[in-house]
């Protein structure tokens, strides 16, 4: 990605020495984990505490296995069935700490969650967060690597090609 390789020159300069001048190189970028986070600030932490209970049993109780499917993009029948094809554990998992809480819905290596942080004198934090591990668990509306490809829905790359992707599904 042209914006990081202005970072190697001066992180790595031997590759761009005259040692290397007869082997040039240059790096494949690629993003392993990300998380795209939504924060609510809330000036007064005592709405947050008597607003996460009622969201965390909402999480709990209300959300089925077919709307986390749908909220990591996967496809499913009229009946609430995963699409044929689809091997991935699915789980909800809830942590009630000293500091706060939080739900978390996981397919595979991706999570969704939501959860409280932060409290002080001066507010407090409710944050909703996806977390992709694996990028390819996803879909996303983009060409190949031909420039003279059509659009289609093909699976999110791991490398910073996608980044725009990773924040559009999260």
């Amino acid at each position: 990605m042209q914006w990081f390789d202005p970072l190697v020159e001066k992180v790595h300069p031997l590759l761009f020495s005259e040692m290397c001048v007869n082997y040039p190189m240059k790096y494949f970028w690629t993003c392993q984990d990300s998380e795209w986070a939504t924060d609510l600030m809330f000036r007064n932490p005592d709405q947050l505490r008597r607003l996460v209970p009622p969201l965390l049993y909402l999480g709990v109780v209300s959300l089925s296995s077919p709307d986390v499917l749908r909220f990591m993009g996967k496809k499913v029948t009229p009946r609430g069935n995963a699409a044929a094809g689809l091997r991935l554990p699915l789980s909800t998992d809830l942590k009630i700490r000293t500091r706060g809480a939080r739900i978390q819905h996981r397919l595979g290596p991706n999570s969704i969650q939501l959860y409280d942080k932060a409290y002080d004198e001066l507010g407090a934090v409710l944050r909703a967060e996806l977390t992709i591990s694996q990028a390819r668990d996803f879909q996303v509306y983009r060409q190949t690597d031909d420039p003279a490809s059509v659009l289609a829905w093909r699976p999110m790359r791991q490398s910073t090609a996608d980044m725009h992707h990773r924040a559009i599904v999260s």
